[in-house]
Parts: C-alpha cells; sequence; structure tokens
C-alpha cells in the first residue's frame, strides 16, 4: 500500500516553510540593520557567550537565519528544510535558557530592535520573539513527525 501526503497536507507544509523563511529573512535582514546603527550597548559582551560582542553575536545570528532562510525558499533543499529548522530553533532555545541561567533580563535583541522603534516594549517584543520561536519550533517539530509517521506506515509489512 503506498501512502502519499494529500495535496492539502503539502500545501500547509509548504506554507510553513515559506513562512518560517520569511520570519527568518525579515530577522535577519532587521539584526543586520541593527548591528549598523552606533549603540555603545552592542559593544558590551554578550550575556552568554561572554567573549564575544552583543553586535558579534547579532551578526552571527543573522548569519544562520539568512542562510536557513535560503534552505527553506530552496527546492533543492526541500527534504532537509524542516530538520535544518528544528536545529536552529534547538540553537535559539538554548541560547534562551543560557539567557535564563545567568540571570540576564536585559532587552531581547532577537528581533533586531525594530519594535523598540515604533514603541513596543520590551516585554511585548520578548513575547513577539517567542511566539515567532514556538510556532517555528512546533511547526518543524510537526513536519519531521508528519513525515517520519508516513514513511513508516508506507513501508511494506514484513513477513511474519
Amino acid at each position: 500500500m503506498e501512502l502519499r501526503s494529500s495535496p492539502a497536507t503539502g500545501k500547509v507544509r509548504c506554507w510553513f516553510l515559506r513562512a518560517s523563511g520569511s520570519a527568518l529573512a525579515v530577522t535577519g535582514f532587521l539584526k543586520l540593520v541593527l548591528v549598523t546603527q552606533k549603540l555603545r550597548l552592542l559593544d558590551y559582551g554578550d550575556p552568554v557567550f561572554a567573549v564575544v560582542t552583543i553586535r558579534t553575536a547579532l551578526v552571527a545570528a543573522a548569519v544562520l537565519e539568512l542562510g536557513v532562510a535560503v534552505v527553506l525558499f530552496s527546492r533543492r533543499w526541500e527534504r532537509a528544510g524542516p530538520a535544518i529548522l528544528a536545529w536552529l530553533c534547538a540553537v535559539f532555545s538554548a541560547y534562551r535558557i543560557g539567557l535564563l541561567i545567568v540571570g540576564y533580563h536585559g532587552p531581547c535583541w532577537c528581533l533586531g530592535g525594530p519594535f523598540k522603534w515604533v514603541g513596543l516594549s520590551a516585554g511585548a517584543t520578548d513575547r513577539v520573539a517567542l511566539g515567532i520561536l514556538a510556532f517555528m519550533s512546533l511547526g518543524s517539530v510537526s513536519v519531521l513527525t508528519s513525515g517520519l509517521i508516513q514513511r513508516m506506515l508506507a513501508r511494506p509489512a514484513e513477513p511474519a
């Protein structure tokens, strides 16, 4: 028995990957805009990786985000996209946990600072960033799990 995903499932998967890629492209770009600003705070040590500045950490995060965005928009990497996105979400989640461990209570630069430009509070910006991370994390795990289940069900039964 051959089991294929429905066209609707494929469209949802495609929509999710494109939405996640768009979010990563926007946040990556906004981080690059932020690091060009003359903010002295960006030259302080990163709270989790004290050997680098916040500016350097933001550039590294932006490069990762833009690279994964390219992967998510590329047909060549279509199968690997959800796993790469799940990996990036795990890295960002580990960083957020690191901030909690070190007791950091300052602003999150996850979104590159645009909400500050429009007057949104640091707490609200943090919730938006966590919401995007949760969306991408849960979505990538769901896509990976769905694919795994489909492959397991499509496998021919072994004779007893």
